[in-house]
């Protein structure tokens, strides 16, 4: 998830974002949001998505070609 943690970091600062913008009106603590960015805590999908929602960015799960290729000849 460390990736994933930088990646939102990134999109933060280029949106202009301070980290208690993300958390308000999400329902997600400052605190919260510090710690994921400080790599203490790994977020939940559910408050991941809440915070990245309100950049303009969801997580979204997408099956690997070579996985789906292996599912549907299997």
């Amino acid at each position: 998830m460390a990736d994933l943690i930088q990646e939102f970091k990134d999109i933060r600062k280029r949106s202009g974002l301070s980290q208690k913008d993300v958390s308000e009106d999400t329902g997600v603590s400052l605190i919260t949001v510090y710690t994921w960015e400080a790599k203490q805590r790994q977020p939940t999908l559910s408050n991941f998505n809440k915070v990245l929602n309100k950049m303009g960015y969801e997580v979204t799960i997408q099956p690997l070609a070579s996985v789906e290729q292996d599912v549907q000849h299997g």
